[in-house]
């Protein structure tokens, strides 16, 4: 009869023991260091504000919506759309056919960098713009909380919602007259 009290390991059972628990800690240390690689994704800043050009003759541009995101690594990413959402109220429990929208951005223009290069990778450090009109008749006349602009892996990286409503608050100064509101009050 075995008794308990004298349970004492052999040599061969402690070495396997010894042994097991470190393949444990190496097979631990290798799933830990695979996961925090898979989750090393692509970060862009996106930022959002109303820019001028100047032209070589030192004459500004008209007034145009910027959207640029930077890539911030840690690896190189496509640019896709960009994209526009109401806030999580009104996505819930507003109207959901347009609680989320992409812009269509203006390729004509100087400001937006050439789809041939949005197309490619976007290494690490550089940036991509988007160009859009401002007039009014341009996407602010509806109460868009979010613009952002999704990456190769679908992700969406959004600009701070304090940015764009300061080019919102912007707009409704400057275009109150043409789109039937009052100014906005301070």
């Amino acid at each position: 009869m075995n008794d308990l009290s004298d349970a004492s390991l052999s040599l061969n059972e402690t070495l396997t023991l010894v042994l097991s628990l470190i393949a444990l800690f190496f097979s631990a240390l290798t799933l830990g260091w695979t996961i925090h690689r898979d989750r090393q994704r692509p970060k862009f800043k996106v930022s959002v504000a109303v820019s001028r050009l100047v032209h070589e003759t030192g004459s500004p541009s008209h007034p145009f919506i910027n959207v640029q995101a930077i890539n911030y690594g840690p690896i190189s990413n496509r640019v896709g759309l960009v994209f526009l959402r109401k806030g999580w109220l009104r996505r819930r429990f507003g109207d959901t056919s347009t609680a989320v929208a992409f812009l269509a951005e203006d390729n004509n223009h100087l400001g937006t960098t050439p789809h041939s290069v949005r197309a490619n990778r976007i290494e690490v450090g550089d940036s991509v713009n988007f160009a859009f009109p401002f007039d009014a008749e341009c996407f602010l006349k509806e109460d868009w909380s979010q613009i952002g602009v999704a990456d190769g892996y679908g992700a969406v990286h959004w600009a701070p919602r304090k940015q764009l409503q300061e080019v919102r608050d912007r707009f409704l100064e400057e275009f109150a007259d043409q789109i039937g509101g009052n100014k906005k009050e301070p």
